[in-house]
């Protein structure tokens, strides 16, 4: 039994233009039989016209180099994304990921980069570039196949991670979590609009429903919202910004949505670095939060209690 599989052994050329994704799916196949390892992407450009599906725990996606180790959509790509993790159940969703990275480009086709439904510990993706995203799609999204208030994911880690979209258009956010809790990211970077874009669009990052999250050294640029937080269906709370950089936000460096009386609690965002435009902070529905606005202005509504606000700008 080989713990390292390497793509070219089963077939998968990486010329950018042959279809490589029935050869990776069967790379992906015989890891599975063998109850995970490691599945090695030469520093080569390998186009797929298929996702490339994990739905067993233990499966580790590993690049040569985190440049020239690419995965590119082809024109008639069909799927939701180009790496999909879907574990069975939560039983079998631990120790998945991307280590040593990887680059996915989208092509601007109607794909998301990277889709994880149902994880739940010990997943990480590091050193990861996506880019050419459609505007209708996601670079990262993380999100659950069933209702329900209980339904979650948990313990993921990103670490200098990087996406970006093909157009100035967005319509979804580059980094999407529904229902997630235990999230790191570190070093992160999400631009929602093509870079240098004059009149950008979309989220950078978006929460739904999740609590416990922290950014540590990410950034977000030429997008509407850098962070948006949205308590949908229950309270969330416990999220951490820290040593964040924004440039040419449109309108908010913070935006919080809370449906009903669902509240956005405990929220902790210390000074930002901005370089143009770093947008401004929407407060509603949001008790118990510490804010760092320092010169950006900074909205409360009248749902909103007990917070902190540091700011030089009328509140």
């Amino acid at each position: 039994m080989d713990s390292i599989v390497n793509i070219d052994d089963f077939g998968a050329i990486g010329n950018g233009v042959h279809d490589d994704s029935e050869a990776i799916n069967k790379a992906i196949q015989s890891l599975a039989k063998q109850k995970g390892g490691v599945l090695y992407i030469p520093a080569k450009t390998y186009a797929i016209s298929k996702e490339l599906y994990i739905n067993v725990p233990g499966i580790y996606i590993r690049g040569a180099s985190p440049y020239f180790s690419v995965l590119k959509i082809l024109d008639d790509f069909s799927g939701r994304a180009a790496v999909v993790f879907e574990p069975d159940s939560f039983q079998l969703s631990k120790g998945v990921g991307v280590d040593a990275g990887l680059t996915i480009d989208c092509n601007n086709k109607m794909a998301h980069g990277l889709l994880g439904i149902r994880l739940y510990d010990q997943v990480s993706l590091r050193n990861v570039e996506i880019k050419n995203v459609h505007s209708e799609y996601s670079g990262f999204r993380f999100a659950q196949d069933k209702e329900g208030y209980n339904v979650i994911g948990q313990s993921l880690l990103l670490e200098n991670c990087y996406a970006e979209r093909a157009t100035n258009i967005a319509v979804t956010p580059m980094y999407y979590f529904d229902r997630y809790q235990e999230v790191n990211l570190i070093g992160c970077k999400s631009f929602s609009s093509v870079p240098n874009s004059d009149t950008p669009q979309g989220d950078a990052f978006y929460l739904k429903d999740c609590k416990g999250i922290s950014f540590t050294g990410c950034s977000a640029a030429f997008s509407q919202n850098a962070i948006t937080l949205e308590a949908q269906t229950k309270n969330i709370s416990g999220i951490s910004i820290v040593g964040q950089t924004n440039e040419k936000i449109v309108n908010y460096a913070l935006n919080t949505i809370a449906i009903a009386n669902n509240t956005i609690e405990n929220v902790t965002v210390l000074p930002l670095r901005n370089e143009l435009s770093g947008g401004a902070f929407s407060l509603k529905s949001c008790t118990k939060a510490t804010i760092y606005a320092m010169d950006m202005p900074v909205s409360i509504d009248s749902k909103s209690s007990q917070n902190i606000i540091f700011s030089i700008k009328s509140i």
